[in-house]
């Protein structure tokens, strides 16, 4: 392995003796590749990539991660990667993997993993950069509650919760857009507000779909607080010898298999676009060193269910609810198929970059989303989970986890909102149909848990 990567350096360092035109060389057309304009990286320009380079990166990004998944530890700190379009102009600019964490040395490792691999080995012009925070934020937060106690003794011991913390909301049957209270029954332990997701139903019973991360007792903190206004530049060994040349190149995208709707076994509730269109009115909860305080008036509407903590796929982030006001299907059958506009299938491959979001904070907030990927490992987490990146006209809030996101056009779902940064209106989504594609890996678990929490209540 060494000795293939000395070989493809000495390759490399070639290319960029024979003159200031060898990246345009190695990457035909890069202005076919150049999407918006995201941020100055010291006296270069970073583009959104499109085109041939995220046509590249749809191929080779799966690849990295499995590679990444195989021969990195977990660490206690958030990596992000994807890949951009970097340089003086469009029409010099090469496609540049960027390797983001606040740890210089742990993210140089990551880079030296991928550039020891034979991963790029047939594409070409590819570079691989580091930087500690990705170029279109300036932090990266959990959007739940910023502090958390152990809630464990407060818990209500006449009401057992089987599963995790109780649900409260100031609405008897919440609905997507609206505020979530993840706490204790007697209100002693901390709080974490989240968002409502659309209401899906499992065994006949309505369930309801937010961020795990909110049900946590210690959520986590912004990743860069050190950097969130300083400028960005890469570092000193980041120079053009990071660009891997190849004899052969390809453009071909990757290819999934669809979902099929004969295999769901879950039923998807939808809402109306126009409901959240308005932002909630209640007071604003105060933030303090034990959380988020729950409302006077907010009521007990649900028991935690399942988390994809509990499961193999932790970086999916999402919890389902149980709801205890909720619509009953006396028939009890599970093979029931998402509505057209819900189901995640259709928004596997991304058709507009125009979307909409159901936020607690502003209501039915629009922006826009970037059809090129990108990978992202919580603290301490075993692998890298793919997300994508959008713009809202609004800044996020705390307690905006959980958020629907929806196709402008289609009113397809996207996925719901996880991390981000708040002033900026910038998030990362899951994409919906992984979400539901495990969910639908757990639904006999789940069944069981429903039937758990009905023998409870008798």
């Amino acid at each position: 392995m060494k000795a293939l990567a000395s070989i493809r350096r000495s390759r490399t360092l070639r290319n960029t003796k024979a003159g200031p035109n060898s990246i345009k060389k190695c990457w035909p057309c890069p202005e076919k590749s150049v999407g918006r304009f995201i941020t100055n990286i010291g006296r270069q320009s970073c583009w959104e990539a499109t085109g041939p380079a995220r046509a590249t990166f749809l191929t080779i990004g799966p690849l990295i991660k499995q590679h990444l998944d195989t021969y990195s530890e977990p660490t206690p700190t958030w990596i992000t990667w994807s890949i951009y379009m970097v340089g003086a102009a469009p029409e010099t600019a090469a496609p540049t993997i960027i390797f983001c964490c606040e740890d210089e040395s742990l993210r140089k490792r990551i880079r030296d993993t991928i550039r020891d691999s034979i991963i790029l080995e047939r594409h070409s012009g590819i570079a691989l950069k580091h930087l500690p925070r990705a170029p279109d934020y300036n932090q990266l937060v959990q959007l739940a509650s910023s502090s958390a106690m152990d809630n464990t003794e407060a818990l209500d011991m006449q009401n057992p919760i089987p599963f995790g913390p109780l649900v409260f909301s100031t609405s008897r049957h919440p609905t997507m857009g609206q505020s979530l209270y993840i706490g204790t029954e007697n209100h002693a332990g901390s709080t974490r507000k989240a968002t409502a997701g659309g209401i899906i139903r499992i065994h006949g019973i309505d369930c309801l779909l937010t961020a795990a991360h909110a049900f946590n007792d210690t959520p986590m903190q912004s990743s860069n607080p050190g950097h969130q206004d300083e400028d960005l530049c890469f570092s000193d060994s980041d120079d053009d010898t990071d660009i891997l040349p190849s004899p052969r190149s390809s453009w071909s995208s990757s290819v999934t298999v669809p979902l099929k709707p004969e295999d769901a076994a879950l039923y998807c509730v939808t809402a109306n676009k126009d409901i959240g269109k308005y932002a909630e009115t209640e007071d604003e909860p105060v933030v303090g060193i034990r959380g988020i305080q729950l409302p006077e008036y907010a009521s007990h509407v649900g028991d935690t269910l399942f988390l994809s903590t509990e499961g193999t796929k932790e970086g999916l982030d999402y919890g389902l609810v149980r709801l205890r006001n909720g619509s009953l299907d006396a028939s009890r059958n599970d093979d029931l198929v998402f509505p057209d506009l819900m189901c995640p299938n259709t928004s596997r491959y991304l058709t507009s970059d125009l979307v909409f979001a159901h936020t607690a904070s502003a209501g039915v907030v629009s922006g826009s989303i970037s059809m090129t990927p990108t990978y992202m490992r919580l603290p301490n987490a075993t692998a890298y989970q793919e997300v994508r990146h959008i713009k809202l006209k609004e800044p996020l809030a705390n307690g905006d986890c959980g958020s629907w996101v929806f196709d402008a056009l289609s009113n397809s779902l996207h996925g719901h909102i996880v991390a981000g940064s708040p002033d900026s209106g910038s998030a990362y989504i899951i994409p919906a149909y992984q979400v539901f594609e495990d969910i639908q890996q757990h639904v006999e678990v789940i069944k069981q848990r429903l039937e758990q929490l009905e023998k409870l209540e008798r």
